[in-house]
């Protein structure tokens, strides 16, 4: 009877799902910059608006208004922060721009939207965070999730999840900037060619 050889074991084993599972999170980081840029161009409108407002700066142009604002943004924020700032465009009725919604027909369903869709974007950043925020590995048949690198912190990877995550973050960032599109069409600002249709 000829003997057979014993195959070694793959070191290879589980590469395409760990390769699959790393291309989702890729997505997942893409899709949450995407909500991110859409969050920043709601921000654009809402803090012209508000340096249009100020009658030292009614005779600016487009241009000018637009390098007026550069100065006033923060180079980097993370989205926590970001989402607490259009709450507080959209809700303190000292503020110009909930001055003007107010003044619309409709107007005050804006603070109220952005309230849900607030939360939701808060919920989804920390997921994502989860997402990003670890390393991925093969171990014991499964894609894991690691923390700082401690093995002993490992949680199987449901790809699903973040399928869906990733899908949800698709979804987040069009669905800001189709609110920033309707609340910018309420907000008379020098720029409007510049809104996104």
């Amino acid at each position: 009877m000829r003997a057979t050889r014993r195959m070694p074991i793959s070191v290879f084993a589980g590469m395409d799902e760990l390769m699959d599972a790393k291309t989702v999170v890729g997505w997942i980081a893409v899709n949450h910059a995407y909500a991110g840029n859409m969050l920043s161009y709601l921000l654009w409108h809402l803090i012209c608006f508000e340096l249009k407002a100020e009658p030292a700066n009614q005779a600016l142009s487009a241009m000018e208004l637009h390098a007026l604002y550069l100065t006033k943004i923060p180079g980097h924020s993370a989205i926590p922060p970001r989402v607490s700032q259009v709450k507080a465009f959209l809700g303190h009725a000292h503020r110009p721009v909930a001055r003007r919604l107010r003044e619309c027909e409709g107007g005050d369903i804006y603070a109220r939207e952005w309230d849900a869709l607030g939360v939701r974007i808060k919920e989804l950043n920390n997921q994502r965070n989860d997402a990003l925020h670890s390393t991925l590995a093969w171990s014991n048949g499964h894609v894991v999730r690691m923390r700082n690198w401690d093995a002993t912190q490992q949680t199987i990877v449901e790809p699903k999840q973040d399928e869906r995550l990733r899908d949800e973050l698709g979804k987040l960032g069009t669905e800001i900037g189709a609110f920033a599109t309707r609340l910018g069409r309420a907000l008379p600002y020098v720029a409007n060619h510049l809104i996104i249709t």
